[in-house]
């Protein structure tokens, strides 16, 4: 349905901004489809090399990379695009999303040392603070061998 739209959209004439381009990421990311998703980040950052992704979508991008094997993608992403949260109330949303991906990071299969480093990167990317809620990932990680 949503490439039925798109094809519309574009037949009709019409551009797609890079607003619109990123609500289709998020709703790729959103659905787990990595292939559309990765499509439109690379129209994305192609089309407008200035448009700065919200945390949310990064982080919720990077989890997808994660659950579908792409550790090292989602590492590089993170890498390129640091948090810019301002106020009590994102950390602690945001912080939301990044337990998700520090639970699939436990889930990867990929070891407590690849979480433990995930948490890191986060943590010096400005996305959460390490608190006990953070922790639980890496100890179910531990758990998990």
């Amino acid at each position: 349905p949503i490439a039925n739209c798109c094809q519309e959209f574009e037949a009709a004439g019409h551009e797609f901004s890079a607003g619109m381009i990123a609500c289709m990421f998020d709703a790729h990311v959103r659905f787990g489809n990595l292939e559309e998703a990765e499509a439109y980040f690379k129209e994305l950052t192609t089309s407008a090399p200035s448009f700065t992704l919200d945390h949310f979508k990064v982080v919720d991008f990077a989890t997808l990379l994660v659950t579908k094997g792409k550790l090292k993608d989602a590492v590089s992403l993170l890498n390129k695009y640091p948090a810019n949260i301002r106020g009590k109330g994102s950390m602690v949303s945001i912080s939301r999303n990044c337990l998700k991906l520090l639970t699939a990071m436990s889930e990867s299969g990929e070891g407590a040392a690849s979480t433990r480093d995930m948490l890191s990167l986060l943590v010096q990317q400005g996305y959460c603070t390490v608190n006990n809620i953070m922790l639980g990932p890496l100890i179910r990680a531990h758990l998990n061998r």
